[in-house]
């Protein structure tokens, strides 16, 4: 979750002067959603990242699978493998 904060934000969620006060962030902040960062950020994969990210483990996905099949079903990851696609068929026929 973090990893696709960053991925998606540019910014790590929890920034310090050392790896203790990051630590700290972690356990006693918040970590501030996506959509507020980047505009446009799809509500769905938001939803992903913080439940990814939750501090409770029981809110978490239960396995790696979980995670992919709600990330395979997200309109926004089909829409982006689809332009992906086009994309590696136009430079093959060029």
């Amino acid at each position: 979750g973090i990893v696709m904060h960053e991925m998606l934000t540019g910014r790590v969620p929890f920034d310090g002067d050392n790896p203790v006060n990051i630590a700290l962030m972690h356990i006693n902040g918040e970590m501030i959603p996506p959509s507020k960062l980047v505009d446009g950020v799809p509500p769905a994969l938001e939803h992903i990242i913080l439940k990814c990210t939750d501090k409770y483990p029981v809110n978490r996905f239960a396995s790696a699978d979980e995670l992919i099949e709600a990330l395979n079903n997200l309109e926004f990851v089909s829409t982006v493998r689809s332009l992906k696609q086009i994309t590696m068929t136009a430079r093959t026929n060029t």
